[in-house]
């Protein structure tokens, strides 16, 4: 169910499993993170880290075929978001994309209050990449920094679709993929949904983009 209720003990909303998973780079361990908050039977509410909700990140021994028992906690910047992709940039720190569900270009916006199939009503406001760390296991990881994905600068004009408010952006509903290439650069991937995902045009499916960003500072961050 979406909410359990009664005496259901399933603590795992439909379809905010097992979503993102990194592996440390020696193949040792895997990394699944949950797409959203598991239900705390105690408070009959979603789990929480001062209000805000939090998603786990497990940890898998490949050798042994079990889990260890950690985890760690990624703690939302809002309520309801989700993540689309986790992996490991070395043995501590890692790239986890943050969304939310809206879609869509401030170009094909709808006038305020109205909706309609030829305009986006509700426009995106978070597709983030965060660079995170994982301390001590059972506490929150640590939010080194983020690259918003709707504000991406593109001063070489490399951009093959039409810049929005002057940058280039990912505007997607689902954004599912991210890895680093070299010491430079991040590539991020969309998932379109064929044929249901619009985000550049109301009317138009989405395509599949592999977008290569150059971030040195963002991969050296600590």
């Amino acid at each position: 169910p979406a909410a359990p209720g009664g005496t259901v003990d399933f603590r795992v909303r439909r379809s905010k499993g097992f979503e993102g998973m990194a592996a440390s780079p020696d193949g040792r361990f895997l990394y699944p993170l949950l797409e959203g908050a598991l239900w705390d039977p105690a408070t009959r509410g979603l789990e929480q880290v001062d209000g805000r909700e939090y998603l786990r990140i497990l940890e898998f021994d490949v050798q042994a075929g079990r889990y260890t028992g950690r985890h760690w906690k990624y703690v939302l910047d809002a309520n309801g978001l989700s993540i689309g992709d986790f992996n490991m940039i070395d043995a501590t720190t890692g790239l986890i994309i943050e969304r939310d569900d809206n879609e869509g270009v401030a170009e094909r916006a709808c006038p305020a209050g109205q909706r309609a199939e030829n305009c986006f009503h509700a426009l995106p406001r978070i597709k983030r990449i965060w660079k995170i760390e994982m301390t001590d296991a059972g506490s929150a990881v640590r939010k080194i920094g983020f690259i918003d994905l709707l504000k991406i600068r593109d001063p070489s004009n490399r951009s093959r679709v039409p810049l929005s408010g002057g940058h280039f952006q990912m505007p997607f509903f689902t954004i599912e993929n991210v890895d680093v290439v070299d010491a430079d650069h991040i590539i991020v991937g969309n998932d379109n949904n064929l044929p249901f995902s619009s985000s550049r045009d109301p009317n138009k499916a989405d395509g599949n983009e592999m977008v290569l960003l150059r971030v040195p500072e963002f991969l050296r961050a600590r």
